[in-house]
C-alpha cells in the first residue's frame, strides 16, 4: 500500500444523516424533559391545593371541637328556651282557635 492510496472513503450522507438522527435524539430528550417539568409543576400545584383543602379540614374540626367543649352560650340557651315559650305560646293560641268555632256551634241553635 502506498503513502497516497486511499484506505475508506468517507460517505458525506451517511455522517449527515447520524448528525441528523443525533439531533432529532436531543430534540425528543428536550421535550421529554419539557414535559416532565410541566408535569412537575401541574404535582406540585395539585400538591399545594391539598394542603390547602386539609389545612381548612383542620381548621374547621378545631373550630367545632372548639364548640363542642365549650357548650352552648348562655345567650343562645336563653334564646331558645324564649323559642320555645313563644313556641308555646302559638300552640295554645291555635287550640283556643280550634276550640272557638265548637264554642259558637254549641251557643247558635241548629238550623231546621
Amino acid at each position: 500500500m502506498k503513502a497516497s492510496e486511499t484506505l475508506v472513503e468517507l460517505d458525506a450522507a451517511t455522517e449527515r444523516s447520524q448528525v441528523d438522527k443525533a439531533r432529532a435524539l436531543v430534540a425528543l430528550a428536550d421535550a421529554r424533559v419539557g414535559e416532565a417539568e410541566a408535569q412537575l409543576r401541574i404535582e406540585r400545584r395539585l400538591s399545594e391545593v391539598s394542603e390547602r383543602r386539609a389545612r381548612a379540614t383542620v381548621s374547621s374540626a378545631q373550630a367545632s371541637e372548639e364548640r363542642t367543649t365549650r357548650g352552648a352560650r348562655a345567650e343562645e340557651i336563653e334564646k331558645a328556651r324564649a323559642d320555645v315559650a313563644a313556641a308555646k305560646s302559638l300552640v295554645a293560641q291555635a287550640r283556643r282557635d280550634l276550640d272557638r268555632p265548637r264554642t259558637w256551634r254549641a251557643m247558635a241553635p241548629l238550623p231546621r
